[in-house]
């Protein structure tokens, strides 16, 4: 509110929540499991969100608004739990939706990003030269609606675990053992 109009404004909102422990505030529960409890905190973490990026465009309407996670949490699903121990999707997969009114269309991209790809993308998009060390693939193409780039890759790695993932198939190394596992995305 204190910020010109014409102003270049960034503002960085991380919501700590949902994390564990779990402890969703009462108009949020949906129940007393620890999926349960999760599902709230994600419930009003998602409610948060939402007045905070209402207030943003009403004082900026073309504003960009990025909203991501560091993280997903598992549920035993294959034998993890919480964040941090298995590279499934319920860990590493999150969500980036990227708005820029009028700058780019409205639509669901499948090519794998990563969010070391976010700084690369703003640095272009703001015309500022990145450098040459930085990680990370410039968006930019996709974002202005561009085909999809089979060539973008994700990468993920915990402790002995290494992961690499073309959007359809991912790649699952353990290198103390030597074992890879390759799976169909779409398959399994």
């Amino acid at each position: 509110a204190q910020a010109d109009p014409g102003h270049p404004l960034l503002v960085w909102v991380h919501l700590f929540e949902p994390h564990e422990p779990y402890e969703p505030a009462p108009g949020y529960r949906r129940g007393n499991e620890p999926e349960q409890r999760y599902d709230g905190e994600v419930a009003a973490a998602d409610d948060a969100a939402g007045q905070l990026i209402e207030l943003f465009r009403s004082k900026r309407p073309g504003g960009t608004v990025i909203v991501t996670a560091d993280h997903g949490e598992e549920f035993g699903d294959h034998g993890g739990h919480h964040h941090g121990t298995t590279l499934f999707d319920e860990q590493v997969r999150v969500p980036l939706l990227w708005s820029s009114p009028g700058q780019v269309a409205s639509r669901r991209i499948a090519s794998p990003a990563q969010l070391v790809d976010i700084a690369p993308t703003l640095l272009s998009a703001l015309g500022i030269p990145r450098d040459p060390r930085m990680r990370g693939s410039d968006l930019s193409a996709l974002l202005r609606g561009a085909p999809e780039n089979p060539r973008l890759r994700a990468f993920a790695s915990i402790e002995e675990l290494r992961m690499l993932s073309d959007g359809q198939h991912k790649l699952v190394c353990e290198t103390a053992e030597g074992l890879c596992r390759l799976y169909d995305l779409r398959a399994d």
